[in-house]
């Protein structure tokens, strides 16, 4: 160097001096000892003749740069790699640029080390190292590349100090702003060398970068580039030295940069395995870089903005590398000394925002900016965190992973390759491989082999394909064809069960789990391909499949779902659940797996694998198979829950069609159905179809009971009626849906003054207690507290969620329970009654005597209705009525065994007892119907009458001016409640034809879970609508529990003798003893069929059942009216 030197300037002549100035003109501002170069000052003469000279490659100009002016680091799949653990662990970023404030709390305990490289030339540039040195390194101080703190720092005039190094760093290496931020770098555990490159310039330099400003400015020379790149290649393996980020340059390249100066010592780096990255550069160039960008061993970045698209600004051509988010990027700016009162204010310079004290008492700020300098950290922190990932990978494989699962912007230009880089995708490529089709990246090609490891079916293994969209936006992937064999289901989504369309969203990746159809005839050496078609593409892709099989299968046995039930108490749960399969008559189930959601305790995922019961041969008798309280001991604790269940069953048992129905057993060992389980919801799957429910049922049997149907609870009592209390239950909340409170409307209440209109509402606080799991509680006593409640009223009820009112979610859910006193729950009936058979709006008559208007209101039949002596008591409630008593009420009694009556309103009248009355309702008692005379048990029909006045002339929220309404419930003889649904509804249940000799032929539907003579509960069938006796009674036994050779479920299996006594008025019945006929079959599902004559046939026939307890209490199976599938 020295050599060539001095030929230049002593050759003819042009240097006639002392060997003192040729020592000190000869000396250079900067030696690359590894690039086999230096930096000086010449004249225009003496670069033509170091040009010339033999020793010299090529002379460059010693080029100046300029700096290339949350949610980013989520867009490029930082967060997903976070999520794995990768966060840049291990790997060490250099920072090229105008320097690092290292005590910004972005920094603590990530500079690993730092150095500075500046120039002085008189009247031309400034250094800004420490002492105004040209150059110092540390590989233990944090603090050299910092001229944070420079007087002449000036932001609006382009000596920003550090401020563009400070956010281009944190960008790529910065720690969490604190522990309540989301603004971190991408690669925030890598370590980060801190380098300063730049120098101050005069105006007069400025002008090219800056034109029209007349200030100083920084920019960096290319030769202390070089020095700082051959400095951090001396000790890159001190440092761990992983990518270098050079968010500078300058220039307009349009080709590669094949001689630029720095490309020898980048090549240098690059065989190592350092990554060097650069920003574009901010020109808006369409088909040229800056340099260093250009270099082709340069990995160049190009900024994207809102919506993936390229921002205007930024440079492109066809060797750009990548595109990362440049825009409005928010991180580190600069720390400041806080306020006189010692607090972090906002600060006056710029649009700096943001605020948090670090420890030495500094505010650190943080700040928007844009530009590829903003980009070009992303590459760099995303680099560190694939190097975390996969430390084996070399260089090239990295670059090249990047490149293939970067996606492309929309409105990229046509010749502009690169895209924008993906950090998730590039490591599952690495760590598995990848193919990408249309658009779409296939992680790890490969054949799915499916082996089973034992004879059962279930035994085969599964494999997870990984799918990512790596177009610009969300778009289906369609399955085209598929083995019969080969199942596709969504892992993620386990309850949606087996597709042939699937969501590539471009935020997350899609994984599909192929597994084996064991409903399917399966053979060894099975082949075939999966195709699958990306939408708005004619690229298919291609998984071939092959099926082997060891040894010999069990037989095909078919998937039943079923459910959900909710409300189930769990083994501990004084409730006991009783769920019937039948139809089983070749094999009993091969395995019964839950699916828990809404639980009050414990942790379940709503899937099947949450729980697995025993099959228990006992519980098998032949064709029907129990689940009892006991069995689901299995599940754990769940305390009260939604159940599904999946049962593996025997192909043809499940083609014939399988049923699952819940009952109840009391602490007598009495039977009751769950009325709550009255609405479709429950669909087993592969089975023959349900039975029609009633056109005029379907808007109330069918509907669930839901926030949604704003449904008011009527007669709720602040004192319990018998031994019973209730409280109301929400389920279905998510686990981090918060209860802010309840709104509770009253409607009619009995507390005299309460409600002078007839309506209120009451707001009550959330009491944390009332949580439990995805259920909320409101206790009656929460009424009685914090809103007065006294008596009785009817009640709407409504959550207070996140702050917005119910109704909130579709799957929510509020039920009305009913528990006795051993802690047994039954279910109440909740759909107000009005609006059925019996219009809510009294009508307007006449007296005819006095001229007089007044209202009348007719409620009823209230079906086989018993008398004063009856031993399940019922009780009816008047509501809606000002004053509570109305002005007359009459009975009209029909159906009865016993008396003369008519079935009109002459049977009978009531007494208007004003000890009945309270503000709003009227309570008829069983012994208030005494003057009604002996009539066993009849169908009741009530008429009463009131003044215009009396009715409520208000509107309440779903209740309408003068809207009256009547409900029965019933007391059993041990106080327990009981409620009536079949007041509610008028079904039919049979199904008539004329026969060929004129008689009338009535086949009923199914009753299920009938029981013999011997049971506990006893059912009693009434068949209405008939005047004289059936000629002939044929039952048919279907799924008996006992016995079952001998019933084969046709109307051969039994045959009853009609009996005169039985004659209910206009009614048959058929007692528990006249079963005795039919043998000891203990429990069945049971038709019957009439055969009558034409002429004892009077009005529409109807065929109900009722069951009396051992303790003679009566209940009613509002499951008959209704078949689930």
């Amino acid at each position: 160097m020295r050599e060539v030197i001095r030929d230049v300037r002593s050759r003819e002549g042009q240097l006639r001096a002392s060997a003192g100035t040729l020592a000190e003109l000869s000396q250079p501002y900067a030696r690359f000892p590894l690039s086999a170069g230096f930096a000086l000052r010449a004249t225009a003469e003496e670069i033509g003749r170091f040009a010339s000279h033999p020793e010299v490659e090529r002379v460059f100009e010693d080029a100046l740069s300029a700096p290339q002016l949350d949610q980013s680091t989520h867009r490029i799949g930082a967060w997903s790699a976070w999520a794995q653990g990768f966060e840049g662990q291990g790997s060490t970023v250099a920072v090229l640029d105008t320097g690092v404030d290292a005590f910004h709390v972005m920094f603590q305990d990530v500079i690993k080390a730092s150095a500075c490289f500046s120039s002085s030339v008189e009247g031309e540039s400034s250094s800004l190292c420490e002492n105004g040195v040209s150059r110092q390194t540390s590989l233990t101080s944090a603090t050299l590349a910092l001229p944070c703190l420079d007087a002449k720092a000036d932001a609006e005039n382009g000596t920003e100090g550090c401020l563009h190094g400070t956010h281009v760093a944190s960008i790529a290496a910065g720690r969490r702003f604190h522990d309540r931020s989301f603004i971190r770098g991408v690669a925030p555990s890598a370590k980060l060398v801190a380098v300063q490159v730049f120098s101050r310039f005069n105006s007069e330099a400025c002008e090219d970068f800056y034109p029209g400003r007349d200030a100083e400015c920084v920019l960096s020379p290319t030769s202390r580039q070089i020095e700082a790149l051959e400095w951090l290649y001396s000790v890159k393996d001190e440092l761990g030295l992983t990518v270098i980020n050079m968010s500078l340059g300058g220039g307009e390249f349009s080709q590669p940069c094949t001689t630029d100066p720095r490309r020898s010592i980048i090549q240098s780096l690059t065989q190592v395995g350092v990554f060097t990255v650069a920003a574009s550069g901010n020109d808006g160039f369409r088909n040229a870089l800056s340099a260093p960008a250009c270099i082709p061993e340069v990995v160049s970045v190009g900024s994207t903005g809102t919506g993936t698209t390229p921002n205007g600004f930024s440079n492109q051509s066809q060797d750009l590398d990548f595109f990362a988010p440049g825009e409005a990027i928010e991180a580190a700016a600069f720390t400041e000394a806080p306020s006189e009162t010692g607090d972090c204010v906002s600060s006056a310079v710029g649009a700096y925002v943001g605020t948090y004290p670090d420890i030495r008492f500094l505010c650190s700020r943080l700040t928007y900016l844009s530009g590829t300098s903003m980009a070009a950290p992303h590459v760099t922190g995303a680099l560190a965190i694939i190097r975390d990932a996969l430390p084996e990978a070399s260089f090239d494989e990295i670059l090249d992973a990047l490149r293939f699962t970067a996606r492309r912007p929309p409105q990229a230009l046509d010749h502009v390759p690169a895209g924008e880089i993906s950090i998730n995708k590039a490591i599952s490529y690495l760590q598995e491989g990848g193919v990408i089709v249309g658009g779409v990246i296939l992680i790890r090609p490969r054949t799915y082999v499916a082996r089973n490891a034992s004879r059962d079916r279930d035994s085969f293994n599964t494999e997870t394909y990984r799918f990512y969209e790596n177009s610009i936006t969300s778009r289906r992937l369609q399955v085209l064809s598929r083995p019969d064999w080969v199942s596709i289901s969504e892992a993620s989504r386990p309850l949606a069960g087996p597709s042939d369309s699937f969501l590539l969203d471009i935020e997350r990746p899609l994984d599909l789990l192929f597994s084996v159809n064991i409903q399917e005839e399966l053979a060894d050496g099975l082949t075939g391909v999966v195709r699958l078609r990306p939408e708005h593409s004619d690229a298919v892709i291609e998984i071939p499949v092959s099926l082997h099989i060891e040894g010999e299968l069990d037989q095909i046995r078919k998937v039943v779902t079923a459910g959900p039930w909710s409300m189930v108490g769990d083994s501990a749960n004084p409730e006991a659940s009783i769920f019937r399969i039948v139809g089983l008559d070749r094999s009993m189930p091969h395995r019964i797996n839950v699916a828990i959601s809404g639980a009050a305790s414990g942790d379940y995922q709503n899937a099947f694998t949450d729980c697995s019961l025993p099959v228990r041969p006992e519980r098998y008798s032949g064709s029907e198979y129990l689940i009892v309280r006991g069995d689901l001991a299995a599940c754990g604790a769940f305390d009260r829950a939604s159940l599904r269940f999946q049962i593996l069953a025997d192909p043809t048992d499940v083609d014939a069609g399988l049923r699952m129905r819940r009952f109840f057993l009391d602490r007598e060992g009495a039977l009751t159905d769950a009325g709550y389980d009255r609405f479709r919801n429950i669909e087993v799957s592969e089975s023959a179809a349900g039975e029609a429910v009633p056109a005029f049922l379907e808007d109330l049997i069918d509907q669930p009971q839901g926030l949604e149907d704003n449904l008011i609870l009527e007669w709720i009592g602040s004192s319990s009626v018998g031994a019973i209390s209730e409280y109301f239950v929400v389920q279905g909340l998510e686990e981090d849906a918060r209860v802010h409170g309840v709104w509770a409307d009253f409607y009619f209440e009995s507390q005299p003054g309460r409600s002078p209109s007839g309506y209120r509402r009451c707001e009550l606080p959330a009491i944390p207690e009332r949580r439990r799991g995805g259920e909320y509680v409101v206790l009656v006593s929460d009424l009685e507290t914090h809103c007065g409640f006294r008596g009785r009223a009817d009640i709407l009820l409504q959550l207070l969620y996140e702050g917005e009112l119910g109704p909130v979610h579709s799957n929510l859910r509020f039920s009305r329970m009913v528990q006795s006193p051993d802690g047994g729950i039954t279910d109440f009936y909740n759909y107000r009654y009005s609006g059925m058979d019996n219009p809510s709006r009294p009508s307007v008559k006449t007296d005819s005597e006095t001229g007089q208007s007044y209202l009348q209101s007719t409620w009823g039949a209230f079906g086989w209705t018993g008398d004063a002596d009856a031993p399940t008591q019922s009780v009816f409630r008047i509501a809606g009525i000002r004053g509570g008593a109305p002005r007359t009420i009459d009975v009209s009694i029909a159906g009865s065994l016993r008396g003369n009556y008519q079935g009109d309103y002459s049977d009978c009248s009531l007494e208007i007892n004003p000890a009945r009355a309270s503000d709003w309702d009227y309570l008829i008692f069983a012994e208030d119907l005494e003057v009604c005379g002996d009539f066993g048990r009849a169908d009741l029909t009530f008429r009463f009458t009131m003044g215009r006045s009396q009715v409520s002339q208000s509107a309440g929220n779903g209740v309408a001016p003068g809207q009256v309404s009547m409900r029965r419930v019933a007391v059993g003889a041990e106080g327990d409640l009981t409620n009536f649904s079949f007041d509610v509804y008028r079904y039919a249940g049979v199904s008539r034809s004329t026969r060929a000799d004129g008689r009338i032929e009535a086949t009923s539907e199914v009753f299920e879970w009938v029981g013999d003579v011997n049971q506990g509960t006893r059912s009693i069938f009434r068949l209405s609508g008939v005047t004289d006796l059936p000629d002939e009674i044929h039952v048919a036994l279907d799924h008996a529990s006992s016995q079952s050779g001998r019933y084969v479920g046709e109307f051969s299996d039994c045959v009853l003798e009609p009996r005169p006594e039985r004659m209910d008025g206009d009614a048959y019945l058929i007692l528990p003893q006249d079963m005795a006929e039919c043998g000891a079959f203990v429990r069945a599902d049971l038709r019957i069929r009439f055969i009558l004559s034409s002429e004892s046939l009077r009005g529409r026939l109807g065929l109900r059942r009722f069951a009396v307890t051992n303790t003679g209490g009566l209940t009613d199976f509002v499951s008959d009216t209704y078949r689930h599938k």
